[in-house]
């Protein structure tokens, strides 16, 4: 385990070094480029009947959530304790829930990405009282964290700074999130400035911003390729009262805003996840700021991907290596429909499972290689929020691509009840990127 102060000296870099890092990386890609597109090019799925639905449970609280699913079908995510006491970081594996602990002194902690290899990526808060409410979700300093074997490390921050968020994962072991980089406060958004952050070998490089004091990486995908969003300047939304958002894609060293060409015409937005086409979902604003919608970006172009019948806003969360999508569907306030998106064509995913389950499916999160999704749901019997895997079936032995199946070849649609209403709590607003910082529709 690391210790503070060698964090510290591993994150003193010159701007030549973090440029060896940088370069580091990319030969490490082109080497392994070979090896991730074997990893992730699997034989390609089936036509889908449904899916089986596998509520994972919780680490014995009434909250679990589901934020990624690997190639090999496990799934990381939070689950509260006992009497909803504490959040920890879970990893589920064939049938087993498994708490990761939390990183010493402290008593919280989230996942938030898994890899091939199961090494596992989040955050955890520690002893130090020193908290970002940007990052931290405790009154303790918060630090990224890699599991693996059994072992929580701490991943420290960027030089000066002192609290640090991981995300996601590449199968080549590349985290990525958001550290400080200052213990001084930053005037205009009340806390120390933030950047997006790549932990390679272990080491925190800094991803910097498209011109405001925020930014954060949500996902990389396996040649090296990043996404997330970045204030692009200091100037105050009248709206939220903070700088506005954009989302952008980091690739070889240069940061671009995905809005470049006019986002869906609102002033926010935000990559959230990337895959190895560099495809990248997300949420941008319609015109007006009133809502926004999930979007598919690639070579430029932001495409609007709609939302299912009747529903204002919808998001982005995950998306494959054959461009398929996955979120939600709702108003962004109390009603939520976990949606897949498959050439065109968006799919309540309620529709998709057998009607006679307990669990609605509320938010999807990550979808892998073979089409399996995450996400989390709320039990219509005890409306406790569940992380879940949905495991599809198939018709035939027809490949599927990303031009020769639709959504709508699934069965008919179940009958099911109406959509449940339920208050999110902070941390599910959190986990659904409904934190007050950063939501754009109110």
């Amino acid at each position: 385990m690391f210790t503070k102060a060698n964090h510290y000296s591993a994150a003193r870099l010159s701007s030549s070094s973090t440029s060896k890092l940088l370069t580091l990386l990319f030969i490490l890609i082109a080497l392994c480029s070979a090896l991730a597109i074997n990893a992730h090019v699997h034989a390609a799925p089936q036509i889908h009947v449904h899916y089986k639905v596998i509520d994972l449970g919780t680490l014995g609280g009434s909250i679990s959530q589901a934020f990624s699913v690997s190639p090999q079908n496990q799934v990381a995510g939070t689950s509260t304790t006992a009497n909803d006491e504490f959040t920890r970081a879970f990893l589920w594996t064939n049938g087993k829930i498994r708490g990761l602990g939390h990183l010493p002194g402290g008593s919280t902690s989230g996942a938030a990405g898994v890899n091939l290899l199961g090494q596992v990526a989040g955050e955890s808060d520690n002893a130090a009282t020193d908290p970002n409410p940007f990052l931290c979700f405790t009154p303790n300093e918060c630090r990224a964290f890699l599991w693996q074997d059994g072992r929580m490390k701490d991943l420290g921050a960027l030089r000066h700074g002192h609290n640090s968020a991981g995300g996601w994962i590449s199968d080549l072991g590349v985290v990525v999130g958001a550290s400080e980089t200052s213990t001084t406060n930053n005037p205009i958004v009340g806390f120390p400035p933030v950047h997006a952050t790549a932990w390679v070998l272990g080491v925190p490089v800094d991803l910097g911003t498209l011109g405001g004091p925020l930014s954060i990486a949500n996902s990389i995908n396996d040649f090296g390729q990043i996404t997330g969003l970045s204030q692009f300047n200091n100037a105050l939304n009248p709206n939220t009262d903070f700088p506005s958002f954009h989302g952008f894609i980091f690739d070889r060293g240069h940061m671009t805003d995905l809005a470049a060409s006019g986002g869906l015409g609102g002033t926010e937005s935000e990559g959230i996840s990337i895959n190895n086409l560099a495809q990248i979902t997300g949420d941008a604003n319609l015109p007006g700021d009133q809502f926004s919608h999930a979007f598919i970006w690639q070579k430029g172009k932001m495409t609007d991907l709609g939302t299912l019948s009747g529903d204002p806003a919808s998001f982005g969360g995950g998306i494959n290596d054959i461009g398929h999508v996955v979120g939600w569907s709702g108003d962004g306030e109390e009603n939520f429909r976990a949606a897949l998106w498959a050439n065109g064509t968006i799919t309540d995913l309620n529709t998709l499972i057998p009607a006679n389950g307990d669990l609605y499916l509320i938010v999807a999160t990550s979808i892998n290689p073979a089409d399996y999704i995450a996400g989390f749901g709320v039990s219509q019997s005890t409306g406790e929020i569940h992380a879940f895997l949905l495991v599809p079936s198939f018709s035939n032995a027809a490949a599927m691509t990303a031009d020769s199946v639709s959504a709508d070849t699934a069965v008919a649609a179940p009958a099911l009840q109406a959509t449940p209403h339920f208050t999110l709590t902070p941390s599910l607003r959190r986990a659904m990127h409904l934190h007050p910082a950063v939501r754009r529709t109110p």
